[in-house]
């Protein structure tokens, strides 16, 4: 008897050690206006770095975390590191979204294929959506991994190789 309860838990936490942290969301399910704030966000946060404008984003509900890193300085910093690492950026489409499996994480991850002046691979931006509100949030990072998910684990198995 004792054998059978422990042949089961090592199954049972063998099982969960193999669940995922993040799973896809069907874009069908995403709002459009969730959609459009993320896209509109994006397009009017890579207008203001060509154009030079880092006055404050007006029209969006942004997090109180993420808004300090589009304070005037901070943004002129994001914009000077993007354009010098990937010139002009065009949000093209929302390729996917992901969530985090964890109640107590409040994001959905919507993810753009994006086109660069300087890079000709294909490229995402990964911007943070509160599930509840269209609170846009971080992430907001650029990469060639399609799943931010992915991307972190990656980076997450790298520090720990080190």
């Amino acid at each position: 008897m004792m054998k059978k309860f422990s042949i089961l838990l090592v199954s049972i936490i063998f099982l969960n050690s193999c669940s995922t942290y993040y799973s896809s969301v069907s874009l069908e399910k995403i709002s459009s206006q969730k959609k459009l704030t993320a896209e509109k966000f994006a397009q009017t946060l890579f207008k203001k770095c060509r154009e030079k404008d880092y006055s404050e984003f007006k029209g969006f509900n942004i997090s109180k975390q993420f808004e300090m890193f589009l304070v005037k300085d901070s943004l002129k910093k994001q914009c000077e590191k993007i354009e010098k690492k990937y010139g002009n950026i065009t949000v093209l489409k929302l390729t996917s979204a992901h969530t985090a499996k964890h109640p107590q994480d409040i994001m959905d991850v919507l993810n753009f294929n994006i086109t660069t002046e300087k890079i000709s691979k294909p490229l995402f931006l990964h911007i943070g959506m509160h599930r509840d509100q269209d609170f846009v949030d971080r992430p907001f990072v650029i990469n060639d991994f399609e799943n931010y998910f992915g991307y972190k684990l990656k980076q997450y198995r790298k520090s720990k190789k080190k």
